[in-house]
């Protein structure tokens, strides 16, 4: 056995027999070698391999792997397909029609530049300066009868027109609808002494008449004048005393506005805004536009442009009752709101404004389209004599969902519409009576929302999906609207506006608006600001925003 200072040291081969019964499990050296040697594979060798390569059920077997192979790839290529053709597809990019995603610039020709030449050389500040792809044209003739463009000047209207296309940019006719010029020759034919005595010519009933004393009824827009030629009073506008309004009862009178807006068409012009379609004579507001919609606009191959503009609050033009369209990128008619200029330098101008805004959403998920001064109305400067209001509500208007319509005049905060131009000025530069803050404020809006502020996928805001989100942000204080903005590929922005008579103090703060790491954040920099007491880039703590009287902000995180 040995001793604790001499181990045992003894082989396994030398293990005698005694040895092995004691130890069964132990194996000597030579019954490993033996096991090694039985239980290794070394493989077939080559010849063995070609040997039994043809052997019958070596090829079957060959063959069964094959088809096997190949029964599985093509199970597993036709599960992919299905997969890819069952998945829930990705939305689709919308396609809005161009006058659903442009600045619309309003000008009066006489305002702007005196005549057609002089709006033609100023093309470039819309389009450099404003960012603005769309001209709205307001006077452009007489009576906004093509047959009687301004100064005659036929040429010059053709002239912008073709400029305007050359730089891209669309041009539009501003036309009423409700009343025309008393020195128009249909009222000449309407106020004869003839019509005194018999209603049934043809112009006789073209125009609003009503015999001398049965005038009592009037209202806040209208008035009556008596014409001693007819002996029977006409219906005009107070706004506009020179101007009667038409009776669509009579059918000349339908005819003479179908053919006016066939006549610009016929110009090569992109697009006509009727108004004042809110106080339209004998016909519902909503037919008159359904009925020129179906008429010049129904054509899929078309791409001209529909604005209505009401300067009453009329329930009645709205795109869902017109049946047009009800899609929010299809082609519709573009129906102006001025609600948020009418709402502005009020108290509790953020819910009234808020009210209108989402009076809109929930009737409709079309775009519509935002106007800041009633046309034909003072300017935001002179309505407010106030020009951080008026550079507010520009950047509000161009914030919101819908199209921005901004009136010469009021991106510069002039006071008058009457623009003064530098006679050797660069094409693209600012008019004389303008105001930095206002028109800088506007151009750096404008400019983002060439950028993404308000691109395709915003103007898409009521589809009320993950992707593109609108929602208002409770402030709980009626004096302030704020909304957040959030689309999938973009930015998002907290828009916030005071345009109160005094100064308000918000927290914005909020799970629906802007977040930092999932929760809600607590501090955003300024993007655009109207207020020179706020530079781009400046952090504004959300919980308490401060905003002086016509402030409005865009906030990012």
């Amino acid at each position: 056995m040995g001793s604790p200072e001499k181990p045992i040291d003894v082989e396994m081969g030398d293990m005698n027999d005694e040895t092995k019964q004691l130890n069964p499990d132990v194996k000597t050296d030579s019954e490993l070698k033996e096991e090694d040697k039985e239980e290794r594979f070394t493989g077939l060798k080559k010849e063995e391999l070609m040997e039994i390569a043809n052997q019958p059920h070596w090829v079957r077997a060959r063959w069964a792997l094959f088809i096997i192979f190949w029964i599985i790839w093509v199970a597993m290529l036709a599960g992919a397909i299905f997969i890819v053709v069952t998945a829930p597809k990705c939305k689709p990019e919308p396609t809005p029609q161009w006058y659903q995603d442009v600045v619309v610039y309003e000008a009066k020709v006489n305002e702007f530049a005196q005549n057609f030449k002089g709006m033609e050389d100023h093309l470039d500040y819309v389009s450099k300066s404003l960012f603005s792809k769309a001209v709205m044209v307001a006077g452009a003739g007489k009576e906004s009868d093509p047959a009687a463009v301004t100064n005659n000047d036929d040429a010059g209207f053709e002239s912008l027109v073709k400029t305007a296309n050359d730089k891209e940019m669309k041009v539009m006719i501003d036309i009423p609808v409700d009343t025309l010029s008393t020195m128009h020759d249909n009222f000449a034919q309407s106020a004869t002494a003839a019509c005194a005595s018999d209603a049934s010519g043809m112009y006789c009933n073209f125009f609003v008449w009503k015999a001398n004393g049965s005038t009592s009824n009037t209202d806040d827009y209208a008035e009556w004048v008596y014409n001693p030629d007819r002996m029977a009073n006409y219906k005009v506008s107070k706004d506009s005393p020179n101007r009667a309004f038409l009776n669509y009862e009579s059918p000349k009178a339908w005819e003479f506005v179908k053919m006016l807006v066939k006549s610009w068409f016929d110009r090569k012009v992109d697009g006509i805004q009727i108004r004042d379609v809110g106080h339209v004579q004998n016909i519902e507001p909503n037919k008159l536009v359904k009925d020129i919609w179906e008429k010049f606009y129904t054509n899929e191959t078309s791409n001209e442009a529909l604005f209505v503009y009401s300067s009453s609050p009329n329930p009645e033009l709205n795109p869902v009752m017109l049946d047009v369209n009800n899609t929010n990128t299809g082609k519709s008619p573009m129906i102006l709101s001025d609600h948020l200029s009418s709402h502005a330098n009020l108290e509790a101008a953020g819910k009234m404004m808020r009210d209108a805004i989402e009076g809109w959403r929930n009737s409709t998920r079309q775009i519509g389209a935002n106007l800041l001064t009633p046309l034909g109305g003072s300017l935001v400067e002179t309505r407010f004599s106030n020009t951080s209001m008026g550079a507010a509500l520009n950047l509000l208007s161009i914030s919101i969902p819908g199209v921005p319509v901004i009136r010469s005049g009021d991106e510069v905060g002039a006071s008058s519409p009457v623009l003064t131009w530098e006679e050797a000025s660069d094409p693209d530069s600012a008019p004389v009576n303008s105001s930095n803050v206002v028109l800088n404020t506007v151009t750096a809006a404008t400019v983002r929302k060439v950028e993404g502020i308000q691109a395709m996928q915003s103007l898409r805001y009521d589809t009320r999906n993950e992707d593109t989100k609108f929602s208002f942000i409770d402030t709980e204080n009626n004096n302030v609207i704020a909304f957040h903005r959030k689309w999938d590929t973009k930015p998002a922005v907290l828009v916030v506006s005071n345009l109160s008579p005094s100064a308000q103090t918000v927290n914005v703060v909020s799970s629906s608006g802007l977040m930092d790491e999932k929760k809600p954040a607590q501090k955003a920099k300024v993007v655009v600001s109207s207020s020179a007491a706020f530079g781009d880039g400046d952090p504004v703590d959300l919980d308490k925003v401060n905003l002086p009287s016509g402030t409005t902000l865009i906030l990012g995180a």
